[in-house]
């Protein structure tokens, strides 16, 4: 989980032309059936882990270019 905050991190860091977006927020909307397995990483970004959802693990970062 540390590595995939890093990453997001890392890439805001090269591309100041974009911004993090909440993901849990984006996520609860448009997957609601999964939002109770949703996990925040504390970074804006979200994890769902095969423990709780019963899938693959995934890390979702969203990014919105700034105008």
């Amino acid at each position: 989980p540390q590595e995939n905050t890093r990453q997001a991190r890392a890439f805001l860091e090269r591309h100041p032309e974009f911004a993090a977006m909440d993901a849990m927020a984006t996520a609860t909307v448009r997957l609601p059936a999964l939002a109770p397995a949703m996990r925040p990483d504390g970074n804006g970004g979200l994890l769902l882990t095969p423990a709780r959802t019963a899938t693959d693990g995934f890390f979702l970062a969203l990014f919105e270019r700034r105008a």
